[in-house]
């Protein structure tokens, strides 16, 4: 074999070799540096969507609230739904809801409350005592009519 076919069949096995390990790599969860005290959380939530041309197909929404914190308790002090308009339409939340470490709690908007519409949301405000790993707001929709199921999902965004 000649020198360059050698020092090829080297490089090729050392490119091959990197691209394993990035791949490998790749899907590496990286753990969440940032914590807080408190934020303000929008979350779309689906009460109805477009269906076919003109009909809406109203949904079911389950709003979940998860405290990703593994050492200290979380305040969910409101959870208020806005309609498309962006009136609101009320506090989801009897009061403040704490939510101990890994800790979750749901809320359903039934697919009969047609309050929201297509563009309907729920700016959460939550706080704790001490810094802590953010949680994690989502939003579960889930439909049916007749033969035809669906669901989708969607994630909190930070306002401030």
């Amino acid at each position: 074999m000649s020198w360059f076919n050698r020092s090829f069949v080297r490089l090729s096995s050392l490119v091959s070799s990197l691209l394993l390990a990035a791949f490998l790599t790749g899907g590496t969860a990286v753990a969440q540096e940032a914590t807080s005290t408190g934020q303000t959380v929008y979350v779309p939530v689906y009460s109805a969507i477009g269906f076919v041309s003109t009909e809406r197909f109203d949904v079911a929404v389950t709003l979940s609230f998860r405290n990703l914190d593994q050492a200290a308790p979380i305040t969910i002090r409101s959870s208020v739904y806005y309609d498309s308009d962006g009136k609101e339409i009320r506090d989801l939340l009897n009061g403040p809801t704490t939510l101990g470490p890994f800790g979750s709690a749901q809320i359903l908007i039934r697919q009969q409350d047609f309050s929201g519409d297509v563009g309907a949301n729920v700016v959460v405000e939550w706080s704790s005592e001490t810094a802590v790993t953010p949680p994690l707001f989502e939003a579960v929709m889930v439909g049916a009519r007749g033969t035809q199921a669906f669901a989708f999902t969607s994630r909190g965004v930070v306002l401030d």
